[in-house]
């Protein structure tokens, strides 16, 4: 897309905000304030987990997106005019992540580079969820080997149990038989 900078990041069930888990480009500063970010926060990967579509910026300067906030200074600071995020949609319709990619110069994506973004937020979107039902059936499968495990444990302690007074039993009906 000719951007300069790019982030991947992806929704946290448990905090209810999209964690920063891949990028390129960016400085420590950057990362730290962007670790995790919510639908409500000031941004553009903000406003766009909120409503759910890409948004785009082409100028941070200017932008009512960033207007006033913290996160328009550290944008600025980590030399980025222009950026658009767009979110990773789930065959549901949730969104489970978000692609943001960042220019120096302000602008706006063409039609070619936004088809291209789009691409590449659909393969990403169906690598988190195939991902996310592979780490589900590993969990599954290993909570079905334990209680696999925990019930030949208890059989093997059963018939270790039974056999103890079963013997005498056998031993008197075998003493009344003859």
């Amino acid at each position: 897309t000719g951007a300069d900078k790019g982030n991947i990041q992806r929704f946290d069930d448990r905090t209810g905000m999209i964690r920063l888990v891949a990028q390129r480009g960016f400085d420590p500063a950057f990362c730290e304030f962007f670790a995790e970010v919510a639908g409500s926060d000031p941004s553009a990967c903000g406003a766009a987990m909120r409503n759910g579509l890409r948004t785009v910026v082409d100028d941070v300067r200017t932008s009512p997106v960033f207007a006033g906030s913290a996160a328009r200074e550290v944008v600025l600071a980590a030399g980025v005019r222009a950026v658009q995020s767009t979110p990773l949609i789930s065959s549901t319709g949730d969104v489970i992540g978000m692609i943001s990619t960042h220019w120096a110069e302000p602008g706006r994506p063409d039609e070619r580079q936004l088809r291209w973004i789009d691409l590449l937020a659909r393969q990403a979107a169906d690598y988190l969820e195939r991902t996310a039902r592979e780490e589900e059936l590993r969990r599954l499968n290993e909570e079905l080997r334990e209680r696999d495990r925990r019930k030949d444990e208890f059989l093997a302690t059963l018939a270790h149990e039974l056999r103890n007074p079963l013997a005498p039993i056998r031993s008197a009906v075998q003493a009344l038989l003859l």
